[in-house]
């Protein structure tokens, strides 16, 4: 069913052109982008078991012997493709009738559960799969360790309303109807009525009250947030006007709130409820490890038997999705073994709130078990011998040739999916552990004389498939922000005589016997940075910094050294200043940087100056300081009506040289696809707009005879 939003229980239409939705990297740019042409899909049987020690290793770079199917999921270039997607709102009659999965019908029969009308509720959300699908079957993928909570995040769509495929509408999803006043400044949600957590506790506003205002506003299990959703950056007033109604108000207009009904900031339980930011809370289960609600000695001694600092952390502790097999939530899985061990496995929430149109209560697919792997190497392994059935999360591009080479042994198809971002490098303004370092990292035209430093079509060629755009981290060509083609480039086309004359300029005019650059402080030691990189995080960082450091060296004489590092060591380095600069998805096309942001690689010091009100951290410079203005100057504005701010902050950003772009467009993040070829109801033609897969909804698909193809 479908609304608009001057109608009661509407559907939202959010203002703005479909292509502002996404950046676009992929549309028609300055210069074309290389892929492969599309492969005939291989045929449908199911092959002989083969261990990932049987795949052949890396061979040197080669064209793939079979090209992958590519999909256009990365960039919407047109309102026309974005409309031609498949559209997941339902628009027909409600179901007369439900039905289950056998087991759960079984359970039913035996009195272990209600039957599923009273499960659902009284009006379940509705969706149009692409197909009708049958139940059953074991979802195969692969994890990396207990900090790899994505993988599960981005199957659970637990937000108020969904974003449809066209990047622009939103539907209800745990919520039934939505109202805005006039001014934007009133939003009145309305709880779908009848939802029931995983273990049968009806979902009501006292569950978003007590994560709001017993939670997300404690300081003991939210320090800083000043009263702010999520991790948004909005705090209105907050009430429940009865058991189903939310209100919230704000001071001023703000309009990009409506926005963030759907987006991952503001969502409930599978990204923040180990966090104290989640939006919802099961309060008759949650409370007990509350000081204001539970029993205060056995929460003392359950701090101190479990070795937390505070009851605030035994309480997000135990909100873990990931890993507390108790606790409830109203995704289309639950957690039946943890992310602590070898296996990490899901089961279908028996009180899943949304049906297919014959009324078929949801998901399709019974469980998800996911193997822990050593690394992403022996991941990509797995899915080359046919052990993973749907999975882009630590797929890897440069694994690009051997993935098509086994697609026919392994039954799967392989798709590309375009990025927004790409890979880059994003430079700390506020590392201070070196103050000669630090002084350089800071001046505009070391950064500068770093970029032209780099030959990026280098990086195009070996770690890109060809694939992907040597220019600047901005939105691209067709994009309402385009910024022209002069901007394209500005300090990032390889100019080796222009960057030393910068350095020599600068006064960093001696050198060592190895032609490197020697500090100005009197040491004679060589001018070294040191390229820090997350190992094992979906690209090939080290090698991206190998040849960093190699072209640094060879072309403008700065020594480099390199420093991977685990991706939780590197966030904990991030959020404590720690990291000079970090290999990345890079500056993307979606919104300049923001230096105040608590998790920014720009500024950590800044962040902290601008989170505590001046008290700690490090003042900003003008520069750092406009581009923080320009986020708070546009967080209530409607996306189409930000264009001049946000054009202003990446003209900032590019001529400031923060963030150095190693390739602009390529499917580097999450943008390589490995699906069975049984595994159903997955479109190609999607677009990255809703925490891929979430928006393509994982509990609409199904396996073609209900089994994976080794037959569970």
């Amino acid at each position: 069913m479908s609304f608009t939003r001057s109608k009661i229980g509407l559907l939202l239409a959010i203002a703005g052109a479909v292509a502002l939705m996404v950046a676009a990297a992929c549309a028609a740019d300055a210069e074309p982008t290389a892929v492969p042409p599309t492969a005939v899909p291989p045929t449908a049987v199911p092959p002989t078991a083969v261990p990932p020690t049987a795949v052949p290793a890396a061979a040197p770079a080669a064209a793939p012997t079979a090209a992958p199917v590519l999909g256009s999921r990365g960039g919407v270039t047109t309102a026309e493709e974005a409309g031609a997607r498949h559209k997941f709102i339902y628009t027909g009659p409600m179901p007369t009738s439900y039905s289950e999965a056998p087991e759960l019908a079984a359970l039913v029969k035996s009195g272990d559960l209600p039957p599923v009308e009273e499960r659902l509720p009284k009006e379940p959300a509705v969706i149009n799969p692409l197909s009708i699908g049958v139940y059953g079957g074991t979802w195969r993928r692969a994890f990396t360790g207990p900090n790899d909570n994505e993988n599960i995040n981005r199957l659970s769509p637990d937000h108020l309303f969904m974003i449809e495929s066209d990047e622009v509408t939103l539907y209800p999803h745990l919520a039934s109807a939505f109202t805005a006043s006039s001014d934007d400044k009133v939003f009145t949600v309305t709880i779908r009525e009848g939802v029931k957590w995983s273990d049968g506790v009806p979902l009501t506003t006292e569950d978003y009250m007590f994560a709001i205002e017993d939670v997300q506003y404690n300081e003991v299990t939210n320090a800083g947030r000043k009263h702010k959703l999520g991790v948004t950056d909005f705090a209105p007033l907050v009430e429940a006007l009865d058991d189903f109604t939310l209100r919230f108000t704000f001071e001023e207009s703000t309009p990009s709130f409506a926005d963030e009904l759907a987006g991952a900031g503001m969502v409930a339980n599978f990204i923040w409820g180990a966090a104290g930011k989640s939006l919802t809370l099961p309060k008759h289960y949650m409370s007990q490890f509350h000081i204001d609600y539970g029993d205060k000695a056995k929460i003392e001694k359950a701090v101190a038997d479990g070795d937390f600092q505070t009851w605030g952390e035994l309480f997000n502790d135990r909100g873990d999705t990931h890993r507390e097999v108790d606790r409830p939530v109203v995704a289309p899985w639950v957690v039946t073994v943890p992310n602590t061990e070898t296996t990490w496995e899901y089961t279908r929430n028996p009180y899943y709130w949304t049906v297919d149109p014959e009324g078929q209560q949801l998901p399709y697919i019974g469980d998800i078990k996911m193997v822990l792997t050593a690394d992403s190497e022996v991941l990509n392994l797995k899915a080359m011998a046919g052990e993973i059935d749907y999975q882009q999360r630590h797929i890897m591009l440069d694994k690009l040739p051997l993935l098509v080479e086994n697609q026919e042994k392994g039954n799967y198809v392989v798709q590309i999916n375009p990025s927004v971002s790409g890979a880059g490098i994003v430079i700390n303004q506020t590392w201070n552990d070196d103050e000669e370092v630090a002084k350089w990292l800071q001046t505009a035209d070391f950064r500068r004389a770093l970029s032209m430093g780099i030959d990026r079509p280098a990086f195009k060629d070996t770690f890109f498939m060809n694939m992907g755009n040597n220019r600047n981290g901005s939105p691209a060509v067709g994009h309402p922000f385009y910024l022209g083609e002069e901007w394209d480039t500005k300090w990032s086309a390889l100019d080796v005589d222009a960057a030393n004359k910068l350095l020599d300029d600068l006064g960093l005019d001696k050198k060592d016997a190895n032609g490197h650059r020697l500090r100005t402080d009197g040491t004679n030691d060589p001018l070294t940075l040191r390229l820090d990189f997350p190992t094992a995080y979906f690209q090939n960082f080290e090698g991206m910094a190998e040849l960093v450091r190699d072209q640094w060296s060879k072309n403008i004489g700065i020594k480099g050294d390199l420093n991977g590092m685990d991706v939780s060591l590197y966030g904990d380095l991030r959020r404590t200043n720690g990291i000079q600069m970090i290999f990345t998805s890079g500056p993307g096309g979606g919104q300049p940087l923001n230096p105040s942001a608590a998790t920014s690689d720009l500024a950590p010091l800044v962040a902290d100056w601008y989170i505590s009100d001046g008290a700690e951290g490090v003042e900003p410079t003008p520069e750092l300081k406009r581009l923080a203005e320009i986020y708070d100057e546009t967080v209530p504005m409607k996306k189409i009506d930000r264009k001049e701010l946000y054009m202003e902050g990446f003209r900032i950003q590019i001529d400031q040289q923060y963030g150095i772009t190693l390739n602009h467009g390529a499917p580097g993040f999450m943008g390589t696809l490995v699906k069975k070829t049984n595994f159903m109801n997955d479109p190609d033609n999607m677009g990255e707009w809703m925490h891929i897969p979430k928006g393509q909804r994982p509990d609409q698909f199904y396996f073609k005879d209900g089994k994976n193809d080794s037959g569970f």
